[in-house]
């Protein structure tokens, strides 16, 4: 399985089939869920059975992930799997904000 962000509820054609991988779930678990867990994230650990998301918890859910990065850039990781990790959070902080500026906050996501 991957767990990636979709949009649910387009108000457009432009966000109809809108994707972000985020991680195939083995990196999911062996990486995301002990960085959400040292930094005391509530979203983040949800993404590995599904989870749906309005417009309005994107700048929870924005905050988590610059902190998961931090935590990320912290550790001993080599620069490959940390470079691919951050890259991952960008994109999807990056998705975050295009998709709440171009909709007003008028959407609806799943990432799992």
């Amino acid at each position: 399985m991957t767990v990636a962000l979709i949009v649910t509820r387009p108000d457009s054609e432009k966000w109809q089939w809108f994707t972000v991988p985020v991680a195939v779930e083995e990196v999911y678990q062996r990486s995301w869920m002990p960085g959400a867990a040292a930094t005391a994230a509530v979203w983040l650990p949800l993404f590995q059975t599904g989870c749906p998301l309005e417009g309005k918890d994107f700048p929870a859910l924005t905050m988590e992930l610059l902190t998961l990065r931090g935590w990320v850039l912290a550790q001993p990781f080599d620069d490959g799997r940390q470079q691919a990790l951050t890259g991952r959070i960008d994109a999807l902080i990056d998705a975050l904000g295009e998709l709440l500026a171009d909709t007003g906050g008028e959407v609806e996501v799943c990432i799992g």
